[in-house]
């Protein structure tokens, strides 16, 4: 079990946001094109997916991972 480190296997990059494109369809059919075109060219053991959210922490939750807890105070009072 790792000890707080983040995830070796698993690493999310976010494409987009709320109201980032206009047309979803020609947003997702480009990204498709990405993933599709990047697996063949990269030189390491590394694939890149679609994933959700929800199936992405599921990966992590199978490795195991121990979540860091923070007990501080989110703002600062001076």
């Amino acid at each position: 079990m790792s000890e707080l480190h983040p995830s070796d296997e698993n690493i999310m990059i976010l494409m987009g946001g709320d109201f980032s494109f206009m047309n979803a369809y020609t947003a997702f059919n480009e990204l498709e094109k990405i993933v599709k075109d990047c697996n063949p060219l990269q030189n390491v053991n590394m694939s890149f997916v679609m994933s959700t959210p929800s199936r992405f922490t599921d990966a992590l939750h199978k490795e195991e991972i121990k979540w860091p807890v923070f007990e501080g105070d989110l703002f600062p009072y001076i």
